[in-house]
């Protein structure tokens, strides 16, 4: 579940059953608590983890453990569709996306802005980012795609 809860892009097979069940083992999830907390939320995390209950796919989707839901023989088709998706973006914008959003999330408001306008003119001025502009107003697929 820690694997589920940390990763930025989660399919599911519809008829996926999830559990937190350290509890029942006499221990608790609390290493991976850094990572599903952001994505369930105290309440929910809360109930899971107290009760130990099996879940399915819909309520893992409901409560944002898990973005998309699908049956078992198209989710392998659907992670290349995603994975094909990814790869058509800077790398180096991704990276600096992923760093950028994990830091966004717990600042202040004022904090926030001046990160967000720091990671904008660290990104724009990149070679990355001359690429990727140069291709679009020329029409052509940038160097990495």
């Amino acid at each position: 579940m820690g694997l589920v809860a940390a990763s930025d892009i989660v399919l599911a097979e519809e008829n996926s059953k999830m559990r937190f069940s350290e509890c029942r083992l006499g221990i608790l999830p609390s290493v991976i608590s850094s990572f599903v907390l952001p994505k369930i939320g105290l309440s929910q995390a809360r109930r899971l983890y107290l009760t130990g209950e099996v879940f399915g796919a819909a309520f893992a989707k409901e409560i944002g453990l898990v973005h998309e839901i699908g049956p078992s023989e198209k989710i392998e088709e659907r992670l290349s569709e995603l994975v094909k998706q990814i790869l058509l973006n800077g790398p180096k914008a991704n990276r600096l996306a992923k760093s950028y959003l994990r830091r966004l999330s717990d600042l202040p408001r004022t904090r926030r802005e001046k990160l967000s306008i720091d990671t904008l003119v660290k990104a724009r001025s990149s070679p990355e980012a001359k690429e990727g502009l140069s291709a679009f107003l020329e029409k052509r697929s940038p160097s990495w795609a």
